[in-house]
């Protein structure tokens, strides 16, 4: 393999990586990214590029900072094949892709959460117990290592394969990353396994995998639905074996035979792709549909005159919503409002009465800040439910919830705003954001 092919290789799996949580780089990364390919430049001297980039522009950091740096730290970690099949290797990874995102970088979560998944018609995985994290890694791990691929058949290796990375990734073991992470662990031990995964599997694939993943790990045996590793499988047979299984994430739905009668239409497609990134810009929809940016637009705007999605916040800041998604309107004072404006705060507290009872996750909050009416849109991502904001407190680390590193974090700040008898009667609510 050639070094610029090796460069392209690397660089790609981790931009591909980025879409697992919906994240999109930045311009100046894409027009640095060439130069890297092309031998003009080192992985260093990109990482440099970058880190100075966003030194002089740091509101850009919020927008497109972490898919940038990631991709970098992947295609970093990925030039290196030294590696140990342990925990410790896990938890590196993680500090290493995110000490400069994550303030939780490298450490284990320590609360237990829910996710709801696309996949699953919003229902959720569950996941590993904070409390028994690092004991079950480390059970994992040591099943995984006592296995002797020399002996399986190619459908046997597969198999266990996948029976290993689905149980690695349900442990979900960090608040975030989990799946780019699991993502760059797999790679390198396949490659100590001494396979050859030098392809573009991970580069146009990687929300499949996550999709995959999730339909690994869910039962819900009433409704006859039982995990399923099939998906998995066809991808690894794809990274390992260089196949071509076709990977379609709506084939991977609980509803598939359903959805795949409702997702006909090239309007129906937009919609979804609407859905999975509310900022997606025409030029992103013409690539993933594969028709001109002129016949986007014409379906856009046929779409807005028959109220089916709406512009919110304007053509050039603003983002696109479905008509079954709500904006629910939200004042700030300012303190709280410049913490979620500049990324920081991603759980936003209130009280769970009737008027916050409706809100849905995938829904939007549009913040006001009531010093000088600017305006901030987020998506909701989960909600949690607490009985009062002790317990809330104990599940989130302060710097979610707004504080600073040098500040105390106290349930008690709470009652500026809400009264215990308030408190009592409706709980609280968790409300996991993310800004636009």
């Amino acid at each position: 393999m050639n070094n610029k092919y090796n460069q392209k290789y690397l660089i790609e799996i981790g931009i591909g990586l980025q879409a697992v949580d919906g994240l999109e780089g930045s311009k100046y990364f894409s027009e640095q990214t060439k130069r890297y390919i092309n031998g003009e430049i080192s992985i260093k001297e990109l990482q440099d590029l970058i880190s100075d980039y966003y030194k002089s522009k740091p509101d850009e950091f919020i927008k497109t900072g972490e898919s940038d740096t990631v991709a970098i730290k992947i295609a970093e970690l990925l030039s290196d094949d030294s590696f140990s099949f342990s925990v410790g290797q896990l938890v590196s990874i993680h500090r290493s892709l995110f000490s400069d995102v994550y303030h939780h970088a490298g450490k284990l979560r320590k609360y237990n959460f829910t996710k709801s998944e696309w996949v699953l018609d919003g229902e959720s995985v569950i996941y590993g117990d904070y409390r028994e994290l690092e004991k079950t890694l480390a059970y994992d791990l040591n099943v995984e290592k006592k296995k002797n691929y020399a002996l399986l058949s190619r459908d046997e290796m597969v198999n266990e394969l996948a029976i290993f990375i689905a149980n690695l990734w349900q442990i979900h073991p960090f608040s975030e990353g989990n799946t780019r992470t699991v993502a760059v662990f797999l790679i390198k031990y396949l490659r100590s396994l001494g396979f050859d995964v030098t392809n573009d599997t991970f580069k146009n694939n990687s929300w499949y995998f996550r999709n995959a993943l999730v339909r690994a790990n869910y039962n819900n045996v009433p409704a006859g639905i039982y995990e399923d590793r099939s998906y998995l499988i066809m991808f690894l047979r794809n990274l390992i074996f260089k196949e071509r299984n076709e990977l379609l994430n709506r084939e991977a739905h609980i509803r598939y035979q359903k959805l795949d009668k409702v997702l006909r239409t090239r309007k129906d497609i937009i919609v979804y792709f609407i859905r999975e990134n509310p900022k997606i810009t025409a030029d992103e929809l013409s690539k993933k549909i594969s028709v001109s940016r002129r016949t986007i637009i014409n379906e856009l705007n046929s779409l807005q005159d028959s109220n089916i999605i709406e512009r919110i916040n304007g053509k050039k800041h603003g983002f696109w919503k479905s008509k079954s998604q709500f904006v629910h309107k939200m004042n700030l004072h300012d303190k709280p409002f410049k913490v979620i404006e500049n990324g920081l705060k991603t759980i936003e507290m209130r009280l769970n009465d009737i008027k916050r009872q409706k809100i849905k996750e995938d829904d939007f909050l549009e913040f006001t800040n009531i010093k000088n009416q600017k305006k901030i849109y987020c998506l909701v991502k989960s909600i949690n439910e607490y009985k009062d904001f002790d317990e809330l407190y104990k599940h989130y680390d302060k710097i979610s919830l707004g504080y600073k590193e040098n500040e105390t974090a106290s349930p008690s700040d709470m009652s500026t705003y809400y009264s215990k008898e308030d408190i009592t009667k409706y709980g609280v609510l968790a409300i996991e954001i993310k800004k636009l």
